[in-house]
Order: C-alpha cells, then structure tokens, then sequence
C-alpha cells in the first residue's frame, strides 16, 4: 500500500509554527507583561511632563485676585468693603527667629515690609530664594523688611537651608502659630507686601521668575 507523499511546503510551515512557538511565545508574553505597560507608563509620564512645561504662569498675581488671601482684622473695621478687600490691614503676629528671640510685624511699622512663606521642601520656594535675597540687597538699605515666614512643622534643617543659600533676612518660625492660616496661605511660596501704614499693598502665591520684576516695582513705589 502506498502512502501519500508529504507536501514540502506544508512540512516547513508546521516546522516554523514549531520553531515559533518554541522561541518566540515566552518573548511575546514578556513584551505583553513588561513592555507594553512600561511603555504606556513612559508615554503618560512625558505627557505629564509636557503638560507641566506648556502650563501658564501669570506674569503678575494681585491680593485682589486671590480670595481672602488676607483677612480684615477687627480694627479695620471702619474702612468700607471695597477698601477691606483692595488693601486690608496686615494682621500682627509675634514669632520666634531662628535664634529664639521673639519678632513682631508691628516693630517694622513705617517701614515697607516683604512677607516670604516658604518651606526647605518646597522646590518652587527654592527657585524664589535668590530673587529675594536679591530684593534684600537692592532695598533693605532704602527701608525695606524682609522677613522669611518658614512653616516647617520640623525647623531642625532651616538653619542648614538658610546658610546654604545665604540668606541675610530674618527668618521667622510660623509652625504651630496659625499665622499662616490667618493670612489665608494656603499654598507656598506665598509673598506679601505691606507698607508703610500696614496695610498689604500687593501679594500672591506661586513664584514665576518674572515676579522679582514686579516686586521691584512695587516696593520701589512704596518707598517713595
């Protein structure tokens, strides 16, 4: 009895399914385990990335457009609602430096004061420091205060963070006080400026480097 001759090309396609199987299934379930998802995860994390550098940052942030950024203490009362909420009376506050003597806003009265709340973690703040410490050189001479408001709840690295970066100004102890929820910060860096009369006479929170500009400007103004 004489059998069927085998068809070449069906025996080397089955012996390349063999071949297939054997080398590639544990590859292709490796690509579907690993791969795919680390590459889904490396696309949403550029995504993210761009997304963070397309973002706008206003060029200029007024007490005005941040709601209840400083709220009316009761002695202000006198003054109209328009008035409270265009420039408002800078709460007084008394803190402790970092060399444990107690600081009151209400000792820098005549002068222009500059509030700076930052934290030794917050990268933003990091990025405003030196613009400060710049505002301090130009102006502290002239009559401006500057006062670093710190709200680390542990204060054992501000001093480390303010010799590194040189900072020059005082450096105020906020944790614990409530001075920063009485200002309504609730967001870091948060920066005001009061003049003369203590009233808030600008402020924001967030830091673009094109606010030291506007800082300049406005102290400039206040000094005058």
């Amino acid at each position: 009895m004489t059998g069927a001759t085998p068809d070449p090309a069906r025996k080397n396609v089955s012996a390349f399914a063999t071949w297939f199987r054997r080398e590639w299934k544990g590859r292709l379930l490796f690509l579907a385990a690993v791969v795919v998802p680390a590459a889904g995860i490396t696309w949403a994390v550029l995504s993210a990335v761009q997304s963070w550098r397309s973002r706008t940052v206003p060029a200029e942030t007024s007490v005005s457009s941040v709601p209840a950024f400083v709220p009316v203490p009761k002695n202000n009362a006198e003054r109209s609602p328009e008035q409270k909420r265009e420039h408002p009376f800078a709460p007084n506050f008394t803190l402790k430096d970092l060399n444990g003597r107690s600081v009151s806003l209400s000792q820098f009265r005549g002068k222009v004061v500059f509030l700076d709340f930052w934290a030794t973690w917050c990268g933003p703040c990091r990025m405003a420091t030196p613009s400060v410490e710049r505002l301090n050189a130009e102006f502290a001479p002239k009559g401006l205060q500057i006062l670093g408001m710190n709200v680390d709840e542990d204060p054992s690295g501000v001093a480390d963070f303010v010799r590194s970066f040189g900072i020059t100004y005082p450096t105020l102890l906020v944790a614990g006080s409530g001075v920063d929820a009485v200002y309504g910060v609730t967001g870091i860096p948060a920066f005001l400026i009061i003049d003369k009369d203590g009233k808030v006479a600008d402020g924001g929170m967030g830091f673009a480097p094109q606010f030291e500009a506007r800082w300049r400007r406005v102290v400039s103004q206040l000094l005058q």
